[in-house]
């Protein structure tokens, strides 16, 4: 929580332990600012807090910083403002913040594994496809469509579709 003019005004405990304060007279001596990377800083001024104010909550990514290590970690945060009690002007901004480091590790490697498994597709001439009946949702990948002969993402994904661009001699079978 930070009043109007930036100023810390309470970190809870775990989020002390996350960006390295050392207890509540640190976090006072704190501009909201500072909890960006170097790199974010001009971002959050220019960007973040001002969308904050204007809307009153504010979904964001953005990268914090460790105040002891220096270390930097992305982080998924949820900004919104505490009108004052008698006023309901914005009195301060407050921010909950989630470190999100094993999810960017996660989602970087599940992209390393697509490129590799789009890359062998693409070599070996062969394609995956799923569908779930329930929802009636499918996937094709991109070797998939350019088998049947269609554009990726130039037709539904679905059993029809497919089932188009069998021969009519085997469509019955199919």
């Amino acid at each position: 929580v930070a009043n109007m003019d930036g100023g810390a005004a309470f970190v809870n405990p775990y989020g002390q332990k996350l960006f390295g304060l050392e207890g509540d007279d640190h976090v006072k001596r704190t501009n909201v600012l500072e909890f960006f990377a170097k790199s974010e800083r001009a971002r959050g001024q220019r960007e973040i807090i001002p969308a904050i104010v204007s809307l009153g909550r504010l979904e964001f990514e953005t990268i914090g910083r460790n105040f002891t290590t220096g270390q930097t970690f992305p982080l998924q945060c949820t900004g919104f403002v505490i009108p004052d009690a008698k006023t309901g002007a914005p009195a301060f901004i407050g921010a909950v913040a989630h470190d999100i480091t094993e999810r960017k590790r996660s989602e970087q490697e599940l992209s390393r594994r697509d490129i590799y498994l789009t890359e062998g597709q693409s070599i070996s001439h062969t394609g995956s496809w799923a569908w779930h009946p329930a929802s009636e949702i499918g996937f094709w990948s991109n070797e998939f469509f350019r088998i049947l002969g269609y554009e990726p993402n130039a037709v539904p994904p679905t059993p029809a579709t497919f089932h188009a661009a069998v021969h009519p001699e085997d469509r019955d079978e199919v």
